[in-house]
């Protein structure tokens, strides 16, 4: 851990504070008016600077039950690290993404044909809200790359409150989505996106990506 806490992970990179950082790592930051300091996964190699991870399922890594209450959804959990599984926190993505422009990766590790591939799908503007609010998010457009795209699964949900097992937000008049699913998410309905579900066996996935295709990993940074 660092002595000093940056405001944000590209500040402390920028800065001689994290010049001896190469890799990603595990980092202390203070965004401006936050009440107080957050653990955050950051990116530091020489390619990507200053990324922060917002959460992370990667299968092969210890397991984290993604089944929380509110609380632990506000304020983050799991192993945080660069191939772990963790929440960081929706306190910690308000205050980071409402002090200035953000742009929000969504990544996910795809087997096609026996070969790995990372697919993307990025967000201008990214903005969640406070508490108060429900956690609802906003952004300006969604982006795909020219190659490699993933699906967009944020679009349908801008705006919507964010839903825990024990605080029901949800769209969907059939039932508690987050009880359901066993996670914690932006619900519009029970189905669809849902990188916090629990993991699903091949059976199921080629259901959305394709008979030849196997979620392995899945990230979001800012």
């Amino acid at each position: 851990m660092c002595a000093r806490d940056d405001r944000y992970c590209t500040d402390g990179f920028l800065t001689d504070h994290y010049r001896d950082f190469r890799e990603s790592d595990v980092f202390h930051i203070h965004p401006h008016n936050a009440p107080q300091v957050f653990k955050v996964v950051c990116k530091m190699d020489k390619w990507t600077t200053g990324w922060a991870f917002l959460c992370a399922r990667r299968r092969g890594a210890i397991q984290v039950n993604f089944s929380r209450t509110w609380e632990d959804y506000k304020n983050g959990f799991g192993n945080f690290g660069l191939r772990e599984n963790y929440w960081s926190g929706l306190d910690v993505m308000h205050y980071v993404t409402n002090n200035r422009p953000h742009k929000l990766r969504v990544q996910i590790l795809f087997q096609e044909n026996r070969t790995n591939v990372w697919r993307n799908h990025d967000y201008l503007d990214f903005k969640v809200s406070s508490e108060q609010h429900g956690y609802n998010f906003t952004f300006s457009s969604a982006v795909p790359p020219r190659i490699n795209e993933a699906i967009d699964g944020l679009s349908a949900s801008m705006g919507v409150r964010f839903s825990t097992y024990d605080i029901d937000n949800d769209n969907d008049s059939g039932g508690n989505c987050a009880s359901i699913h066993q996670s914690g998410w932006w619900f519009t309905t029970c189905d669809g996106y849902n990188p916090t579900g629990q993991p699903q066996p091949p059976s199921v996935q080629y259901q959305d990506i394709g008979p030849h295709s196997t979620v392995l990993a899945s990230h979001t940074e800012l």
